[in-house]
């Protein structure tokens, strides 16, 4: 059975008469598909942004930054850590970290706001934040409880776990089978 390929007209495969020819189409190919990729991306950024026309039309790629984010069962005692691997200009979206605090979001927003703060300063003044990390935290707990009830009620969190694809179910039979 033969099938075609996708990628490829019959006129761009008959004109590829050796392997270099050949590996100049595929990339033609794929610059094409990043060019879309590259237009769609601007379109949608432009129209999420609330940009006009003319500001979107004069963005290039080159324009745009992008940011890394931090989700999904973060908290401030791994702040020191979260520095290091993501740098300053990250999104950390600490919603269980705030919000599960035990006095409240505001306590919470507080602990991860005085964690980024004392990591930040210890970095400014040359120190290895990363490697001190634990220790820049306690002491920045001692000025504030809300940072302390977090560091402690978070303590114990690994992420060492199984992985949860598996079936936790079981099959009942219906009526309508």
């Amino acid at each position: 059975m033969f099938v075609e390929s996708t990628l490829f007209t019959s006129k761009a495969t008959a004109k590829s008469e050796n392997a270099e020819s050949t590996i100049n189409v595929i990339d033609k190919e794929k610059n094409e598909e990043i060019k879309k990729l590259r237009d769609r991306s601007i379109i949608l950024i432009g129209f999420s942004g609330g940009f006009r026309r003319n500001e979107i039309v004069s963005l290039d790629y080159e324009d745009l930054d992008f940011v890394p984010v931090a989700s999904g069962g973060i908290h401030c005692g791994q702040m020191h850590m979260l520095l290091n691997y993501l740098g300053d200009d990250v999104v950390l979206q600490f919603g269980g970290g705030t919000i599960g605090h035990p006095d409240g979001i505001q306590a919470g927003a507080t602990a991860n706001r005085v964690a980024l703060e004392a990591m930040v300063l210890a970095r400014n003044e040359g120190r290895d934040y990363l490697a001190e990390g634990p220790a820049i935290l306690q002491a920045a707990a001692k000025m504030c409880g809300p940072l302390q009830t977090a560091l402690d009620l978070w303590k114990g969190i690994s992420f060492n776990y199984s992985s949860t694809d598996t079936s936790d179910f079981a099959e009942t039979p219906t009526a309508n089978v």
